[in-house]
This record gives C-alpha cells, structure tokens and sequence, in this order.
C-alpha cells in the first residue's frame, strides 16, 4: 500500500505535466487561422499573399515555424465526417468514401523529443449501430517514433468527439 505523501506527490506532479501542454496551446504566437490546411486531402494550404513577410512581424513574439507531418486516421466503417483540431483551429475536414484508413498530412507545431501534443478528433457516422465505431490517429513526425491512440464510441451513439494525447518522450526509441 502506498503512503498518503507518495500519492500527494504523483499526483502533484502529473498535474504539473498536464499544465505544459496547456502553456504551448495559450501562446499569442500560434500562427493565424488561415495557415491551417482545411481540404479534403489534408494537405498544406499555399501561402496567401494577404500573410505579411517575415520580416513585418513582431520581434517580441518569434516566428514559430509549422511542419508538415504524415498522420493516418483509421477508423471503422464510413464515417460521414471526420474533422481534426488543435488549439481549437481545424487542421482538417474530411468525408472518407471508403472504410479503413485516410493517410493525411497536417501542419503542426515542430515536434521534437520531450514535445506533446493534444487534437482535438470529432467523427460521425450516418446512423448509430449496434457496434462501436473507432478511431484511431497514428502521428508521425519526421526522426521521432509514431505515437497514436484511439477512442471508442459507445455501441448506441453514432459519433466520437475526443482529444487524443500525443508525447514523444526525452529518449526516443530510434526506429530501424
């Protein structure tokens, strides 16, 4: 049986690591809401020329740059709509045609050991079954171990809206 304090201290802690994430989300240096891919493949969107040059911004706030990073939705059924957010921007909307799996790209933030972050999934079907539906999003940043994870609707509701964690830890596993 654990002690009172050791609880009292994984618990402090978890909460601690909880609140990094949130601080990256709160940045005023995000870039705009139109720098966010919203096609249907996913993809990044050009570059509109109503974004001012590089050099017009802020120095205070330094330019945080985006990536494109494979990720790839699988999901059970044909799901009507599936769209993904982060910080509450929408990275991407799409209506799958056929069951499986989607393999997409989506600008994030640049991702490196110690970095996390958290989309926001939100998935409907036509009509509920006697089934659960899944999702799952595998991300897959460039010299870092994939990271997915996956949420279940329960057997009565015809869509999932959830928040999917994604962490790379200090050491990653290299991938051979």
């Amino acid at each position: 049986m654990r002690s009172p304090l050791f609880a009292l201290i994984c618990c402090s802690i978890m909460l601690a690591a909880s609140a990094i994430p949130l601080c990256r989300f709160l940045d005023p240096a995000q870039p705009p809401r139109d720098a966010v891919a919203r096609n249907a493949a996913g993809t990044a969107p050009e570059k509109s020329a109503a974004q001012p040059p590089p050099a017009a911004q802020s120095p205070s706030h330094p330019t945080r740059q985006s990536e494109e990073v494979p990720v790839l939705v699988r999901y059970t059924g044909v799901p009507r709509e599936i769209s993904l957010s982060l910080a509450g921007r929408e990275l991407a909307h799409f209506s799958p045609e056929i069951p499986g799996c989607l393999p997409i790209k989506l600008l994030l933030p640049p991702l490196a050991p110690g970095s996390s972050i958290e989309l926001e999934v939100h998935a409907v079907w036509t009509k509920s079954s006697d089934t659960s539906h899944v999702i799952t999003v595998e991300v897959s940043p460039p010299l870092l171990p994939s990271a997915a994870d996956t949420h279940w609707s329960d057997s009565d509701e015809p869509e999932i809206h959830e928040i999917y964690y994604f962490h790379w830890p200090e050491s990653p596993v290299i991938r051979t």
